[in-house]
């Protein structure tokens, strides 16, 4: 699969703390967690929430999954999509 995510290679406030951003050509540090009871209120995106059942991290190397030719899938998918 390759995706297009925008925006999403960075986040953090400059004020507390800095940025941290991807590595897209190189080792990244990901984490999961996850919890099989929803959130106490779904209709609220402040909602609170109990602990996670499981949680875990590994290291991903980005440059594994590049795709060479990424301007290409980007040019179809807009072309595609303006098709409808």
């Amino acid at each position: 699969m390759t995706a297009k995510c925008s925006g999403c290679s960075k986040w953090g406030d400059e004020d507390s703390g800095g940025i941290t951003h991807l590595n897209a050509t190189g080792e990244n540090a990901l984490a999961f967690a996850y919890s099989t009871v929803p959130v106490h209120d779904v209709a609220k995106n402040d909602s609170s929430f109990d602990m996670h059942e499981g949680a875990g991290h590994w290291v991903h190397n980005f440059s594994e999954g590049a795709n060479a030719n990424f301007a290409t899938s980007l040019v179809k998918l807009a072309v595609a999509s303006r098709n409808g």
